[in-house]
């Protein structure tokens, strides 16, 4: 096996006709040096065909029918590789029926063998059993569109709707003899979409069509690779009756209803505090007006001067800049908020570090893809730009941490702002950053949106979050980082702050942010 060049990889498929998310999967391989050794095939010539048209019930007749003529997800419409394919070797598996899986004959598996693959990627065949599971080093990956923790069966991404469920797992997981039980190879968690089951599917499809590749970044960088399944098997579901199919009709009609009256009349309002970490004893800045608010708190300090920098945000002028509130040495507010830092795009969360001697502020500017450092000018009391970090990248909520000896910088892209982690790296705050090998290394809507500056506990790194899977802004998930290198990232969820600090604005926490002796933070409510 070839790991310095590329892996060697087979599909199990029934046609050289794919699903647009299989597609990408595919030459996002190929993008990154793998091979196709062999695709297989079921041998039609040799099927018995008990039912030429299957006797189908008429208790799922509306699903058949608003799955075929209604419900058309991107990623599920057909792309033809077959020119992409072409010079590929084809092996027609011979395989055999037993109970409810498939297996493959001893020649079949002997051809598969010959072709050398180092791992089986699975878009074709039923449940398959037996000696095709071992017959290469990486053995066979499967997808599963749903947690299965939660869900088994089918449909894919609708029963979370259903039953309003607000996290959508997914995994790839190398198969084994049990059913639903293989080794987890890569998983994520996304937000449900409650207004749109197409949508809601597109995003699990879509997303996982990056992980095959992932994988082999870490096989090929002698990464751990999977984990034993740590849950018990969920509810198995099967395609929703006619009566089943008429509510989830009518609630994904209220769901839109629903959806479109908080966009357009529930305002988020924020509100800043500001305490020292062993007291509990909270200094809040004055609220915004009745079109504003003031969110995205991040504090800092020189000598014994205290200031908070924050978001402030008009919905009457939708760009927002960056303020900064002084205060005494007893939290204390002096005098009123002046502008900080102010750009043509809109600013936001604009997270502070220090470094030798100096205090630096990171804003989000996402809506200009571009990272930018400003140095604080303690004479003047204002941030100068310093340098810029990246450009051409959307970033959203971007935190700067040192850690063994480099600069780490954390942030989510605006398409998946809650949900999609990537990490760059470099030796020096200003830059050049290089991407993490693993990018986006975590998909997880319930911890993986930074929230502010990573801090050391009793010997561990934990890293603030926002827990975006209720809605954005929900509350923080406090979470412990137990690898994190050029080539790896491990983390796990340890504790929650809600959103309880205030007792007007309860309903949502997205910043906690340490700095040395004090920490700041926003709470909001849901205004009209």
């Amino acid at each position: 096996m070839n790991t310095k060049t590329g892996l060697s990889f087979g599909i199990l498929c029934n046609s050289y006709h794919f699903q647009q998310w299989q597609a990408m999967a595919i030459e996002k391989l190929l993008a990154e040096n793998h091979r196709i050794c062999v695709l297989i095939m079921p041998d039609i010539k040799k099927e018995e065909k008990t039912h030429r048209f299957p006797l189908l019930p008429f208790s799922t007749l509306f699903f058949r029918i608003y799955t075929r003529i209604f419900f058309q997800p991107e990623s599920k419409q057909v792309k033809d590789l077959k020119g992409l394919l072409k010079d590929v070797p084809l092996i027609y598996a011979q395989i055999y029926r037993e109970g409810i899986a498939d297996y493959f004959t001893d020649t079949t598996i002997v051809q598969i063998q010959q072709c050398k693959p180092d791992f089986l990627l699975r878009f074709g065949f039923s449940i398959i059993r037996g000696r095709i599971l071992d017959c290469c080093p990486w053995g066979v990956w499967s997808f599963h569109h749903d947690d299965p923790s939660v869900y088994r069966g089918v449909p894919s991404n609708f029963w979370e709707i259903y039953h309003g469920d607000i996290v959508n797992g997914a995994v790839l997981q190398r198969l084994n003899n049990s059913v639903d039980q293989g080794e987890i190879l890569w998983q994520a968690w996304f937000p449900v979409i409650h207004h749109s089951w197409k949508n809601n599917l597109d995003e699990a499809y879509f997303q996982s069509a990056l992980w095959p590749a992932q994988v082999c970044r870490k096989i090929t960088n002698d990464q751990e690779i999977s984990q034993q399944m740590p849950y018990k098997k969920g509810n198995l579901k099967r395609i929703p009756n006619n009566r089943q199919l008429l509510y989830f009709i009518l609630l994904l009609l209220y769901n839109r209803i629903d959806y479109h009256y908080r966009c357009l009349f529930r305002r988020e309002m924020w509100i800043s505090g500001v305490r020292f970490i062993n007291r509990k004893e909270i200094n809040w800045l004055p609220e915004g007006g009745t079109s504003e608010y003031k969110a995205d708190a991040f504090v800092f300090k020189i000598l014994d001067q205290y200031y908070v920098l924050f978001e402030q945000y008009d919905y009457h002028h939708p760009k927002g800049k960056i303020m900064m509130q002084k205060f005494d040495q007893n939290l204390d507010m002096i005098g009123d908020a002046t502008v900080a830092i102010e750009e043509k795009g809109h600013l936001a969360f604009p997270f502070t570090f220090k470094h030798q001697g100096s205090v630096y502020c990171c804003p989000e500017s996402s809506t200009e893809n571009i990272i930018r450092l400003y140095r604080f000018n303690p004479e003047m009391e204002c941030f100068d730009f310093h340098c810029t970090i990246l450009e051409g990248i959307a970033a959203v909520d971007p935190v700067i941490q040192y850690h063994d000896g480099k600069w780490w910088l954390f942030f989510t892209e605006k398409q998946h702002s809650t949900s999609v982690l990537h990490i760059w790296y470099s030796d020096t705050p200003e830059g050049p950053y290089q991407p993490h090998l693993l990018n986006p290394v975590k998909t997880d809507v319930r911890s993986s949106r930074p929230a502010g500056a990573l801090f050391s506990m009793n010997g561990n790194l934990f890293r603030p979050t926002q827990d975006c899977s209720k809605y954005s802004g929900h509350r923080i998930s406090i979470n412990r980082v137990n690898k994190l290198s050029v080539h790896s990232f491990e983390e796990e969820t340890e504790d929650y702050i809600g959103a309880d600090l205030h007792n007007e604005y309860k309903d949502g926490i997205h910043t906690w942010h340490h700095f040395e002796d004090v920490v700041s933070f926003d709470c909001k409510k849901h205004g009209r």
